[in-house]
């Protein structure tokens, strides 16, 4: 795979978006491979990493349909009380972007595309 090919992968992964221009220049300079593992932690303290949890949680997780059929209200009034179906989809924002920004999450890409 050509460090263009890879770094095109590489932001469409991470950020559902095409490479950023600092990206673009070390693809340019045939610099990409060797700055992996900074480029990775670049991208994946970015707010665009954010937006990409919350839009694959979204689809993979279908978090978009949670609501649509709620619970009874008498046999669980907790489930709109506290606003149970906004805080289901919180918590898997959360632990999506605490998986992807773990050490091992790191490590592994960076293994695996080398």
């Amino acid at each position: 795979m050509t460090e263009t090919e890879k770094s095109n992968r590489f932001s469409y992964m991470l950020w559902n978006s095409i490479p950023d221009p600092t990206t673009q220049k070390l693809t340019k300079e045939n610099r990409f491979n060797q700055s992996l593992a900074s480029e990775l932690d670049r991208y994946l303290n970015h707010v665009n990493s954010k937006s990409f949890i919350k839009s694959f949680s979204d689809v993979w997780f279908r978090l978009d349909k949670i609501g649509q059929i709620p619970p009874n209200k008498n046999q669980f009034p907790f489930y709109f009380k506290g606003r149970l179906d906004s805080a289901m989809k919180q918590e898997t924002y959360y632990c999506g972007i605490l998986l992807y920004q773990s050490k091992f999450s790191k490590a592994l890409w960076i293994k695996q595309h080398q």
